[in-house]
């Protein structure tokens, strides 16, 4: 064998050495036979391993948000492994998995796994930890939900797009609701699913600069869905005492299937002077989890709106 057949096959092995099968979406698959290689590999200074099992149910409801994961994370030096460790037992009896799914991140530096994942699964805390941990960012997607904090802001969208055909959804939220201030929250992802029907707007209904526009809608609850068919339209959708939003629920709302139907801001007022705006059927058909019906209220001065962030 000659010097440069030589040097030939010691690039092919290397090369080989850190070739491993990966999932559509670039998480690396370890198993008995390559795992401390995977682990070791060139360019990969930490390694977040999920074990899972086949059958559980936690881990089926985790797979979306850790793939999720695994694409704000290519191209650094941090990669995604996950280990099927029902069927890899040597994998499992080393590390000692008791539970499923059990995520863990591994130092390459010091060769060992330095930190097990004990927080909740989403992907918002899932990033704090590997950035706390690694100092290693995110390639975030860039936010298309629009932030609004006062009525000229919010006169300035109709404005803007007062010739558009799509529709509106406005949000008022409130800062103690988990994640609506994340880049990854789930209105987010709906904004750049349903972006080219809808505007998607955000407003934070505690500050100072949006009072007016709690008054306007009459917020009493957070978050609350406003959707308009069209921008330009003074009907419009309201849907209330629903924590959160999914692409059922918008869906829902944008079919007119939930939430009451306004004509105008002035009857949005008078059905709440009397009481009338309810949503209890919905909640409860669409298991979506909300606060208790807050007591009865007097709305015949708007200034109550007003203070309402101050609750």
């Amino acid at each position: 064998m000659n010097f440069r057949s030589l040097i030939f096959i010691i690039a092919l092995l290397s090369i080989l050495n850190n070739c491993f099968l990966l999932t559509d979406t670039g998480i690396v698959i370890a198993d008995d036979s390559n795992f401390r290689s995977v682990l070791d590999r060139e360019g990969s200074e930490y390694s977040l391993v999920y074990f899972y099992r086949d059958g559980c149910i936690h881990c089926s409801n985790f797979k979306p948000t850790y793939n999720q994961l695994s694409e704000l994370y290519s191209d650094t030096n941090l990669q995604l492994v996950h280990v099927d460790a029902k069927i890899n037992r040597n994998i499992q009896n080393s590390i000692q998995i008791k539970s499923f799914p059990t995520i863990m991140l591994y130092d390459q530096n010091v060769h060992r796994f330095k930190w097990t994942y004990k927080g909740d699964r989403s992907i918002y805390d899932l990033v704090n930890f590997l950035e706390k941990h690694t100092k290693i960012s995110p390639k975030l997607p860039e936010k298309t939900v629009i932030r609004v904090n006062d009525l000229s802001e919010y006169k300035s969208i109709i404005d803007e797009n007062s010739k558009s055909s799509k529709g509106l959804i406005i949000t008022f939220t409130a800062p103690w609701l988990q994640d609506w201030d994340s880049d990854l929250n789930t209105y987010e992802k709906l904004s750049k699913k349903f972006g080219d029907k809808l505007k998607f707007v955000v407003i934070d209904g505690t500050s100072e600069e949006s009072s007016d526009l709690t008054s306007l809608f009459k917020i009493s609850h957070f978050p609350t869905f406003i959707y308009k068919e069209n921008i330009k339209d003074e009907n419009f959708i309201i849907l209330e005492n629903f924590k959160g939003i999914n692409e059922e629920i918008l869906e829902a709302i944008i079919s007119k299937k939930i939430g009451h139907n306004f004509e105008s801001l002035e009857a949005l007022k008078v059905a709440k002077l009397e009481g009338n705006v309810e949503n209890e059927k919905e909640r409860r058909k669409y298991g979506i989890s909300y606060e208790e019906k807050p007591s009865e209220r007097n709305f015949d001065d708007d200034e109550l709106f007003k203070r309402l962030r101050e609750l």
